[in-house]
């Protein structure tokens, strides 16, 4: 939707829990554009929380693009 050119895509364990995250290079979402209930992120923010995780999604400081960011518990996530 952002018209990004790169994608980076990140997986990081911690000590409990494993968090991926995603960032482009694209126009990004502006501030109160996304509504967390559309229905693509309403079904991904669900999905993490029935494995005891979270979801966010906004804009990445640094590239001005978007940034979503998956944190679930290493005991469900293994």
């Amino acid at each position: 939707h952002g018209g990004a050119s790169a994608v980076a895509v990140t997986v990081t364990w911690h000590a409990e829990s494993v968090e991926v995250t995603v960032v482009d290079d694209g126009t990004g979402p502006q501030d109160g554009a996304v509504s967390p209930d559309s229905s693509g992120l309403a079904g991904l923010t669900q999905q993490a929380e029935m494995l005891g995780g979270s979801l966010w999604f906004g804009q990445d400081k640094a590239t001005g693009g978007g940034r979503l960011r998956v944190q679930i518990p290493r005991k469900t996530a293994v």
